[in-house]
């Protein structure tokens, strides 16, 4: 396999890639050793997604994970500071409501080299999937869904 350096990794994985994606992606973490991931949510969402980043962190050894989580309204301030610094975290939460904006903007890149390798999408739902393609490129993957 090929090693990925911090940039690839974050370019494989930028556009909110599911946590449920996490640990089929292991591979890439054994070449990388810390990488940066940021979230909205609230006490109870925090709580589940570092349980998460634990065991992904237990399950890739010497791979560290930095998150950073933040209030709704206070997360696309600080997203947007990051984009116009050009340093946005490896891993980002986004709304689909964004995510045309930042790919057009060349700000999240395609996962589709890494579908069917890195990333095994086999059991996804294929329409949400398909919301997470700009231009016929994905670029997020859908952490779940409520109503339409």
């Amino acid at each position: 396999m090929n090693k990925l350096n911090r940039r690839k990794f974050g370019k494989a994985l930028t556009g909110g890639l599911s946590l449920l994606a996490l640990p089929s992606i292991g591979a890439l973490a054994q070449a990388n050793t810390r990488s940066r991931f940021i979230w909205w949510g609230n006490p109870e969402r925090d709580q589940r997604t570092y349980s998460v980043l634990d065991k992904y962190e237990q399950m890739n050894s010497g791979v560290t994970v930095d998150p950073e989580t933040y209030s709704w309204s206070d997360y696309w301030t600080k997203l947007g500071t990051l984009a116009a610094g050009r340093s946005l975290p490896d891993v980002i939460q986004m709304d689909y409501l964004y995510l045309s904006e930042y790919a057009r903007r060349r700000q999240l890149a395609p996962l589709d080299e890494f579908i069917g390798n890195e990333l095994d999408l086999t059991d996804f739902d294929s329409n949400l999937l398909d919301a997470g393609k700009i231009r016929n490129s994905l670029y997020g993957i859908a952490l779940g869904s409520n109503s339409m």
